[in-house]
């Protein structure tokens, strides 16, 4: 059979994948076949130029995670790194102009490359903690699969980084999310929390739905780990997360300025701080690395941290203006 798609996207032209939906039992289960790998792909933009806005951003960041998980995952190789690079580059700088434009043909063909490298990398490597994570949500709560994949790229970003960093600090996936978070940004200094805090800008300008808007709760966490870590896609992680480590994840997607916090510091540090009754006052280490996030972000994490806390030091913030629209990234 011949396949064509209509969205940008899943890439399932080039893959022998599909996902098969069971809402009475609350799951969603992958299948893969050797059957379901289309003789030929005809991959053509025009055909997505009338997605709604909230199709192209939920597909779009399907996309965009299955370009950067696999380029980080445990079977990355240089196939698959190329597509992810390049695809990287694509949708950084158009996934914006196609959800504001979505007859930007421009914008639509590099949202069309994207998808397909994206198809092509996840079928030639693997991906990680966000498809694990997402797959038994999706199925509990029948939210997109793109938009949950947004929801918990940031947060899965700062898990596997503060992981790496604490028990692998010589695996080369640690380097790679640094260089994602270059490629997206297009500035050469960008580090993993400048990565993370892209993802979140751009969920806000996408306008994608939190955790919480498809019905999640914190209670829902503790039914969600133990089948995140029995999905495959969990095998392709960079490291294995605990149930501990994933409970953190879950939970910080629900406010993604948790994930950048958890970049900042620690989870021990977070722990002990938590209940202490003096004022937040952060370490030189972390103000270096607050600094680092640019001073809006910096701003916003010194402010949240001191609420996490419950402390009161900072004076009232005034009602914060309309955000500035999102960079769609390098040229």
């Amino acid at each position: 059979f011949l396949a064509l798609p209509t969205t940008a996207g899943t890439g399932s032209e080039v893959t022998r994948n599909a996902v098969l939906a069971s809402p009475e039992h609350r799951v969603k289960v992958s299948l893969r076949s050797a059957s379901m790998l289309p003789r030929l792909a005809l991959v053509d933009p025009e055909l997505t130029h009338d997605m709604p806005p909230a199709v192209t951003a939920s597909t779009g960041l399907d996309a965009l995670t299955q370009l950067l998980e696999p380029f980080v995952s445990a079977g990355a190789n240089p196939l698959t790194d190329g597509l992810c690079r390049e695809g990287l580059l694509r949708a950084a700088r158009s996934l914006v102009p196609a959800y504001q434009d979505g007859h930007n043909a421009d914008a639509r063909h590099d949202m069309a490359l994207a998808s397909l490298f994206g198809g092509l990398a996840l079928a030639n490597a693997k991906l990680g903690a966000v498809h694990g994570c997402a797959a038994p949500v999706g199925g509990m709560f029948g939210a997109p699969h793109g938009a949950l994949c947004a929801r918990l790229l940031g947060p899965a970003m700062a898990a596997n980084v503060q992981a790496l960093r604490t028990r692998e600090p010589e695996n080369p996936a640690l380097a790679r999310y640094d260089e994602v978070a270059r490629l997206v940004t297009g500035r050469p200094a960008a580090t993993a929390a400048d990565g993370v805090s892209w993802v979140e800008e751009l969920c806000s300008a996408l306008a994608v739905p939190t955790l919480a808007d498809y019905g999640m709760g914190a209670g829902d966490i503790a039914d969600v780990v133990p089948k995140a870590q029995a999905a495959s896609s969990m095998a392709g992680n960079p490291i294995r997360l605990t149930d501990d480590e994933l409970t953190a994840l879950l939970t910080q997607a629900l406010s993604l300025l948790d994930a950048l916090w958890a970049i900042v510091i620690g989870g021990d540090t977070f722990k002990r701080r938590c209940p202490s009754p003096e004022p937040f006052r952060p370490t030189a280490v972390e103000s270096r690395r607050l600094q680092s996030l640019g001073p809006q972000v910096g701003r916003r994490l010194d402010e949240y941290a001191c609420q996490r806390h419950h402390h009161r030091h900072l004076p009232q913030r005034k009602k914060r203006s309309a955000r500035t629209p999102i960079s769609a990234g390098p040229p």
